[in-house]
């Protein structure tokens, strides 16, 4: 099975790095490939290809089997992609990066803030009445923001992210492979 571009784009992105993202992209049609072969494609070493592939294993995204060098006498790892733990890792994050943006969004809208003109501190209520609002930083006076742009944004990212966990549930659908629930 292959593993949606946006998936990989997504993990690499905010996740992982790009590194991860070029061992992604390679084993994504493929399965069981020596670790020498994919060091050779993405351009590293086998040490750190080793270190990249291991890392992705702790995430259980990865898996290998290995096989005896009949000639060389060293065991040889060969890497597959697993295709719905990918997913499900991906679902988690998308989920936990919607709670946090949820949360975000009741703060925003919970709180009244103020922010100084001199130095463009941002503060709660709750911190300018400690500080008679007045700025710790360079004594200006702080005014009251109106944060319902700040809000719009959030709120527009939120409507996004909801987006992608209903397009990774079709996704799974679609593919027909099964992704462990979500808590």
């Amino acid at each position: 099975m292959i593993v949606p571009i946006e998936i990989i784009e997504h993990l690499s992105t905010d996740h992982l790095g790009a590194q991860y993202k070029q061992i992604f992209e390679y084993l994504n049609d493929k399965i069981n490939i020596s670790e020498f072969d994919i060091a050779a494609q993405i351009n590293k070493t086998i040490n750190e290809t080793r270190a990249i592939l291991y890392q992705l294993t702790s995430f259980n995204l990865v898996s290998s089997r290995k096989k005896k060098d009949p000639n060389k006498g060293w065991y040889v790892h060969y890497w597959s992609l697993n295709p719905s733990e990918i997913i499900y890792f991906y679902r988690k994050s998308l989920t936990k990066q919607i709670e946090e943006l949820q949360n975000k969004i009741y703060y925003e809208k919970e709180n009244e803030f103020y922010k100084c003109q001199g130095c463009g501190e941002r503060l709660s209520i709750d911190e300018a009445l400690n500080i008679s609002f007045q700025c710790p930083e360079c004594g200006s006076y702080l005014e009251p923001i109106d944060n319902s742009k700040l809000i719009e944004r959030l709120e527009s990212r939120l409507i996004v992210l909801k987006e992608k966990m209903i397009s990774s549930v079709t996704i799974t659908t679609k593919i027909k492979i099964r992704i462990p629930q979500l808590n």
